[in-house]
């Protein structure tokens, strides 16, 4: 499993304790990789790409100064499914810090209580409807479907492509892989091929490609082309979104109608 963490710490000394503390525990996880992004100016927040923010699957947050809350609110409208931790020592009020999604409190003096909070967030994401979990007997793979361009299959395996780079392989079949994906957020458009609607970009009618949001170029089976087409040509909604396509380019080539961005 890939761990991914934001910290936003204003105290060095802190921030040492904390980083050493979650490379103990991921370790600990059994965790084949994890990366810190370490902050300490709201500042410097602002030059995270959206990528990054989407990528991330912890967050611990200073309270210590004001920009705490603000980097919080940025990282919920970013990346929901992000699973969030504010902290300072003592008591901190956290009834204005994002009520719509539960948020954690940690007080630092208390080591013991993080490890608690640690664990119990990797436990969360296997059940989290934001998060696609796979779990065998070699790894365990916990990853934010927004994060998610598509899934293919090559060689008897499943490789997620994501935000992140590729994940896999995965010894299974697309089609069983397609069954753990919750909702109607991805959608098979080849034998080999399971995208992510929100990530489609286009659809080129001549080429019989889809376009995703990244440039990347993936084929329509004849088997699936028209079934593809009316899914876009609905313009349906997906979790009250519109995700349809519009004609905006003639006949040869029809275009997304829905945000570059936005919350699953």
């Amino acid at each position: 499993m890939e761990l991914f963490v934001f910290i936003y710490v204003t105290d060095k000394e802190r921030e040492k304790r904390l980083c050493d503390r979650l490379e103990l525990l991921t370790a600990a996880a059994d965790i084949s990789r994890v990366k810190l992004y370490n902050c300490r100016s709201e500042k410097a927040a602002e030059f995270f790409s959206d990528e990054q923010w989407q990528s991330l699957q912890m967050a611990f947050i200073s309270l210590d100064s004001p920009d705490g809350k603000n980097i919080g609110k940025t990282l919920y409208q970013k990346n929901p499914a992000c699973r969030l931790t504010y902290y300072k020592e003592g008591c901190a009020q956290l009834e204005e810090l994002l009520p719509s999604r539960p948020v954690r409190y940690w007080n630092c003096l208390d080591f013991r209580k993080l490890d608690i909070i640690f664990k119990k967030q990797l436990k969360e994401m296997e059940d989290d409807p934001f998060f696609f979990h796979y779990s065998d007997r070699l790894r365990s793979v916990s990853i934010p479907y927004q994060s998610v361009y598509y899934a293919y299959s090559r060689n008897r395996a499943v490789y997620l492509h994501t935000v992140q780079g590729e994940v896999g392989p995965l010894p299974r079949t697309l089609d069983y892989i397609q069954k753990l994906f919750k909702g109607e957020a991805f959608v098979r458009v080849h034998q080999s091929f399971l995208v992510r609607r929100r990530s489609v970009r286009m659809l080129d009618k001549g080429k019989k490609v889809i376009i995703m949001e990244n440039g990347e170029e993936i084929p329509v089976s004849k088997s699936l082309y028209n079934k593809v087409v009316n899914l876009f040509d609905k313009n349906d909604s997906l979790e009250g979104q519109k995700c349809g396509i519009q004609d905006k380019t003639g006949e040869k080539m029809i275009s997304c109608g829905q945000e570059v961005r936005g919350n699953e």
